[in-house]
């Protein structure tokens, strides 16, 4: 208590350290900090009220289990320069920053973690083969997930409701894949910034946000098999400078009340329709003859609307798992 560091590891050999069940409370800098302490284990923590809860530095091989950090002054958890790191079940609440913070820490996986009420729920920079699974980032004041500079990475059935501005934010060449994921009550459900492209959402929930999805300046999306229900504005809305996007087979259920049109299109060459099955979207306000028209200045049209919800079914998961 009011040390610098409650617990400090440096230079010490692979594998020779396990950091358990110890309480890191009120230190000036840190909870439990590594530097070149690769091969560790950190589990059942509880490290509040320091700078940063958990801070790890020029690492591999380090997994966190079952650690609390809550009401640090900048972030819960903390990875920079650290590869191959396994966290789960660490809950990351209260903190001014972000719950968790990854900066170019590649070959990460964070399964069940929680990070609520938090500036950001997890902050991901920089880092490639990451994997976030069955993690909840509820009532941050700005973003669930944000995530830039980032390739290969994989959002799966991850939960992001209430969030001040965004459930997801991806940015600056980020290549993604989403997959049975939740955004709830926030402004932007998922928001693609920024040439983010090459990203794949599928069989995602996206209800009661203002926008459900925003792609701006971003290319080659694949939106399929996902759920838009009661956003406020647009369920989909896609940018001027966005280009080559493919919406199919998703379900528009009561968005943008009041207006003519479920989504808008401002880009270039957005496909609206699956152009080998002739099948494209089905849209709760469709009159159920000839196309349905898109808002926006690219005059995009659904040529091929579905008169039913399309069937999301465990074939088409499978299927998508395999080719991706």
């Amino acid at each position: 208590m009011l040390n610098n560091d409650g617990i400090y590891l440096y230079d010490i050999s692979y594998g020779t350290a396990e950091i358990t069940q110890n309480i890191c409370f009120k230190n000036q800098q840190y909870g439990i900090h590594l530097k070149k302490a690769s091969g560790t284990t950190i589990s059942n923590n509880i490290c509040n009220e320091n700078s940063d809860g958990i801070e790890i530095k020029v690492c591999s091989d380090i997994v966190l289990i079952d650690n609390t950090c809550i009401n640090n002054t900048w972030c819960g958890i903390r990875l920079d320069f650290t590869s191959n790191v396994f966290l789960t079940n660490n809950t990351c609440n209260y903190n001014y920053w972000e719950g968790i913070r990854l900066y170019h820490a590649p070959n990460t996986t964070l399964i069940n973690n929680t990070c609520k009420n938090n500036y950001c729920g997890m902050y991901l920079e920089g880092s490639t083969n990451t994997t976030v699974i069955n993690n909840t980032c509820n009532g941050n004041s700005k973003y669930g997930i944000c995530s830039e500079f980032l390739s290969k990475i994989l959002f799966i059935n991850n939960t992001c409701n209430n969030n001040g501005n965004y459930g997801f934010f991806l940015s600056h060449y980020c290549t993604a894949t989403f997959l049975n994921n939740t955004c709830k009550n926030n402004n932007y459900g998922i928001k693609l910034d920024y040439y983010a492209n090459n990203v794949n959402l599928t069989y995602n929930t996206l209800i009661s946000n203002s926008v459900g999805l925003y792609i701006w300046k971003s290319n080659y999306t694949f939106v399929g098999f996902n759920y838009f229900k009661e956003n406020t504005n647009y369920a989909i809305s896609i940018s001027s400078y966005s280009y080559n996007n493919t919406i199919h087979h998703n379900s528009f259920f009561y968005n943008n009340l009041g207006g003519t049109s479920q989504a808008e299109d401002n880009g270039l060459n957005s496909i609206w329709y699956d152009n080998v099955t002739n099948e494209g979207n089905y849209w709760s306000n469709w009159g159920g003859t000839d196309d349905y028209d898109i808002d926006g200045s690219a005059n995009a049209v659904d040529l091929c609307p579905l008169s039913s919800p399309p069937i999301t079914c465990y074939y088409h998961l499978l299927r998508f798992l395999e080719l991706n």
